[in-house]
């Protein structure tokens, strides 16, 4: 025979059921583990969670967690700026070839093979062998090689000249309801986004 009692951690908060088993040399008892107790919890209640208060289950309210510092905040959202800023990056471009659109992925390893593709360009090659996202070695000519390299280059200068002004607009923004809504990709204030393409121009 077997009965279900309720379960409970250290500080008394209700974990899930348990099953008690009788007594094989005790019949009508049962061993009741650790940290339960025969009596059922009632519901929760909407925002509350339950408590063995050595005699009864109570009702207590879940604490919400404190909301972050505006310096915390700040120190977040630099976070999540360099973080997409190297993912977005890392996730590549489809350049425009001669035989038509490739995607390339540009992590570190592969903008390195890029630069040293195009540096074989520079001293006169006029084919080099390479691949994009999934495809088998074949040569570029020098015409391709030098289009994946512009615009190789360009997405990176965008992506890390967008991603020091959002930074910059993180670091000086004061009100709170602002900074929670900025994410990588938005549009940046008007001073800062004149800034960016002077820079870029």
């Amino acid at each position: 025979m077997t009965k279900t009692v309720y379960q409970y951690d250290k500080a008394g908060y209700y974990t899930g059921q348990e099953t008690a088993y009788e007594s094989p040399l005790e019949p009508g008892t049962y061993l009741i583990p650790a940290g339960c107790i025969e009596t059922e919890p009632p519901a929760p209640e909407p925002g509350c969670r339950r408590r063995w208060d050595g005699q009864a289950w109570v009702q207590e309210p879940i604490p919400q967690p404190k909301p972050p510092t505006l310096e915390e905040l700040r120190a977040q959202k630099v976070d999540m700026a360099n973080g997409t800023c190297e993912a977005t990056i890392y996730a590549g471009i489809d350049a425009e070839l001669s035989a038509g659109p490739q995607h390339f992925a540009l992590t570190p390893n592969d903008q390195t093979n890029i630069d040293s593709m195009f540096a074989a360009v520079t001293l006169g090659a006029t084919e080099y062998p390479y691949h994009a996202d999934g495809e088998k070695c074949v040569l570029y000519s020098a015409a391709d090689i030098l289009a994946l390299y512009v615009a190789y280059k360009s997405f990176v200068t965008y992506q890390t000249t967008y991603c020091n002004f959002l930074k910059v607009w993180i670091n000086r923004e004061e009100d709170r309801a602002t900074l929670e809504n900025i994410t990588y990709g938005a549009e940046l204030p008007e001073d800062l986004a004149a800034e960016m393409q002077t820079i870029l121009a």
